[in-house]
């Protein structure tokens, strides 16, 4: 039976069944753990690494798609669906893990991504691949591309940017002041903008400094935003 063999794999590499349902949940959870990010995620992680196989195959049978970055420590699992980048397209009619986003969280979205690629080509990055800007900026620029104001209340801001914090995009300590910086990790390059782009259509608003896509269903971005709050 699958479970026996299961159990056989964890105990080849002295893992407990606990241990293993403990990183899927983390991963069905908040999608993606960033070694970087906490002691509780650092322990999942190289949990993780232990017993990468397994999981893989587990994660297969629902549809899931994981991707596993060794040298900057993270791991994202993509819904069924996904759109993932430099893979191809999964089957769309799957979304049933997927939520759409935002178009204010879309927003933001484009915005770092821009910022962070931005910083790439200045060589401004450190080595675990965050780049960091002034909130000051990310606030200009995300009134540029959503024709919108960032919300001026802090407890409206920090929802805004907990969905990306979440998914272990950005890092920060406050957003009570634009003088504050935020970082922006390379995780953001691993979710595609198509489907972001996508998003913001409702809204008939045309990010600049994009590229033309095809279109592609908005929940096909490859973000499953999480509803509860960061641990």
């Amino acid at each position: 039976m699958w479970t026996e063999h299961l159990a056989q794999e964890l105990k080849n590499r002295n893992l407990s069944m606990a241990e293993f349902r403990a990183v899927l949940l983390r991963l069905l959870d908040k999608q993606v753990i960033y070694r970087h990010e906490s002691q509780v995620e650092a322990e999942l992680y190289d949990l993780f690494v232990r017993m990468q196989a397994v999981v893989e195959t587990y994660l297969d049978i629902l549809g899931i798609t994981v991707f596993y970055n060794s040298q900057l420590n993270f791991v994202i699992a993509y819904p069924p669906g996904s759109d993932i980048p430099g893979v191809a397209i999964g089957d769309a009619g799957q979304t049933a893990l997927q939520r759409r986003i935002h178009a204010d969280e879309a927003g933001l979205m484009i915005t770092l991504r821009l910022l962070y690629e931005e910083k790439i080509r200045e060589g401004d990055i450190d080595e675990q691949g965050c780049v960091f800007v002034p909130l000051e900026t990310v606030f200009t620029r995300y009134l540029s591309i959503t024709k919108k104001e960032m919300p001026a209340a802090e407890a409206e801001r920090r929802s805004l940017f907990n969905a990306l914090k979440q998914l272990r995009i950005v890092t920060y300590s406050d957003l009570a002041g634009a003088e504050q910086w935020i970082g922006i990790r390379e995780i953001i390059m691993h979710f595609t903008l198509n489907g972001i782009v996508e998003a913001l259509s409702d809204r008939e608003i045309r990010p600049t400094g994009v590229q033309d896509a095809e279109p592609i269903e908005p929940d096909r971005a490859g973000i499953q935003i999480p509803d509860q709050e960061d641990a």
